[in-house]
């Protein structure tokens, strides 16, 4: 992915009722009547202000959403200069992964920790494409998940699992469309990124933490198709920490 120029198709970004208006306009109301009931209610507004003027290339390359699977993205919005140190201590040890990343890591872009939770909320205005849909299947008129969310033969095996924290976990997953590796300041405190798993609206559905040493055989794991569940060591729980 270019920082200095646009990839193919990726003028504008890839909004999701693109792929519909341009040939089913009649679904055109759906994107005001459903989505819009999901998303804050200045988002709309925060959207346009930044689209094509305030966006960088790499930004709005990353807001094609490209990629087939799950877009990992790599956010740092801590930049205290005296946690400089351990930050890059940090990103020196899950290098060989956070490459394949996409990296948001700019303090004139991306300072925004103040000390709240949601803090990282801010992201999505600078680039709201990254939760977005994957485009249309292949016959036309099925919006495509990441996560696979509107895959049958994969909701059904996972309402198979007998487990019932196990077969909860992975119907949650069913709805994660990327997964943001967020750097605030906690994480870098403590040595441990937080992995925000971010439905289609945004909305974080499960965070884990992760040691940067793990990246590299998570994804594998990941590549893999083990579960969420059998990855954390059936230490399911909201936040936990996934060591491999």
């Amino acid at each position: 992915m270019s920082e200095d120029k646009l990839d193919e198709g990726a003028e504008y970004g890839a909004f999701p009722f693109d792929y519909y208006i341009a040939d089913y306009q009649s679904r055109a109301d759906f994107k005001v009547t459903d989505l819009a009931n999901n998303l804050p209610s200045d988002f709309s507004n925060d959207q346009i202000k930044v689209l094509s003027i305030h966006q960088s290339n790499y930004e709005r390359n990353i807001c094609a959403n490209l990629d087939t699977g799950i877009q990992k993205i790599w956010l740092r919005t801590c930049y205290d200069e005296d946690l400089n140190e351990k930050y890059e201590n940090m990103r020196a040890d899950g290098e060989d992964e956070i490459t394949l990343f996409r990296c948001l890591d700019d303090s004139n872009r991306y300072a925004f920790d103040d000390g709240s939770l949601d803090h990282w909320r801010q992201v999505l205005v600078r680039v709201p494409g990254i939760t977005d849909f994957r485009g249309i299947g292949y016959d036309g008129d099925v919006l495509t998940y990441h996560s696979g969310k509107n895959d049958e033969e994969m909701r059904a095996q996972c309402e198979e699992i007998e487990d019932e924290e196990s077969r909860g976990l992975a119907l949650t997953e069913l709805e994660f469309q990327v997964v943001v590796y967020l750097l605030d300041r906690e994480a870098i405190e403590t040595g441990l990124i937080k992995m925000l798993w971010l439905d289609e609206h945004g909305n974080s559905a499960w965070e884990n933490r992760v040691e940067p040493s793990s990246l590299n055989s998570l994804s594998g794991a990941f590549m893999n198709g083990i579960r969420l569940d059998e990855i954390t060591g059936g230490n399911s729980g909201r936040g936990s920490l996934i060591s491999r």
